[in-house]
């Protein structure tokens, strides 16, 4: 099934959007760790950035698996796979903006650049 340049450019686009995340929650749990170490106190928010990043890591393995399979199958599977496709972009465009609050929560209460 042929999938249109609008919505591959879509797909790459959030993708491009979830690496950022990824690299900015291991960036803050970084510079959590070198200033405040891993402690009793720190270990919630630890916590809060590795499920940002494996829930990011998630739905960027799910857009980037869908696309080739949707553009090899069969239109009958294809579709369906195309409905899931969209949900999975749905979920990704809300899940980017309360992963990003999550990080800059962490940020802002450890004082972190």
């Amino acid at each position: 099934m042929y999938l249109p340049d609008e919505l591959k450019n879509e797909i790459f686009a959030l993708a491009a959007q979830l690496l950022d995340v990824i690299d900015l929650a291991g960036s803050t749990e970084r510079a959590l760790f070198e200033l405040h170490g891993q402690t009793i106190q720190t270990l919630d928010d630890f916590q809060a950035l590795a499920n940002v990043s494996d829930e990011a890591q998630d739905l960027y393995r799910r857009l980037s698996g869908l696309m080739p399979a949707i553009a090899r199958d069969a239109l009958e599977v294809a579709t369906a796979k195309m409905n899931l496709l969209q949900q999975t972009m749905q979920k990704t465009v809300q899940r980017l903006a309360a992963s990003r609050q999550s990080i800059g929560e962490v940020q802002q209460f450890w004082s972190l650049p």
